[in-house]
């Protein structure tokens, strides 16, 4: 719903809005290291950058979606997206709104969720733990130095889903007793 709405005519909110998915895109890139990407560290078909927060080296897949979000914003300026230096005062003041505009286009869409920066980055983690992705590789996308520090991204699973997984870990168990291998074959 986010990526394919048409904002043409809010373009305020067209460019929240590709942020956010450039973002979610580069694995959850966090904000502070999306608008301090330079092109030069776009090479053939990666991205290579540091996390600004832990120094970690990362390299995300140029995604053809990706790849026009930066044609997009193309200017002279060495950065992907130029409207914004790197001084602190004003990533901060961009970041606020960017968040500003995303929440306004969770109004217009109807998201329950207040949309954020940081919501991309959750989601990315979210729906990879969803479709089964290992912590361990959703760790390693996010930058993470730590799983730990991964857990925090990530929601529980739904209870139906884990009352399904040992229902099937059951019935597994049951297959094994009706075979006559009891549970010490288990």
């Amino acid at each position: 719903l986010i990526a394919s709405v048409n904002l043409r005519r809010h373009p305020r909110l067209e460019q929240a809005r590709d942020l956010f998915m450039f973002s979610f895109y580069c694995r959850g890139m966090s904000f502070v290291d999306v608008i301090h990407l330079r092109n030069d560290w776009v090479v053939k078909d990666t991205i290579f950058y540091a996390r600004s927060k832990t120094g970690q080296r990362l390299q995300v897949g140029l995604l053809p979606d990706l790849q026009k979000i930066i044609e997009k914003y193309r200017t002279d300026s060495p950065y992907i997206f130029p409207y914004i230096d790197s001084v602190y005062t004003q990533y901060r003041y961009a970041l606020g709104m960017i968040n500003r505009y995303l929440k306004q286009l969770g109004r217009l869409l109807h998201i329950d969720l207040p949309l954020t920066t940081y919501v991309a980055r959750h989601s990315w983690a979210t729906i990879a733990k969803n479709e089964g992705i290992p912590i361990s590789l959703i760790s390693e996308g996010l930058g993470h130095t730590s799983e730990k520090t991964t857990q925090i991204y990530l929601a529980s699973f739904p209870v139906d889903a884990v009352n399904r997984v040992n229902e099937s870990v059951a019935a597994a168990v049951g297959n094994c007793i009706k075979k006559g291998g009891g549970i010490s074959s288990v």
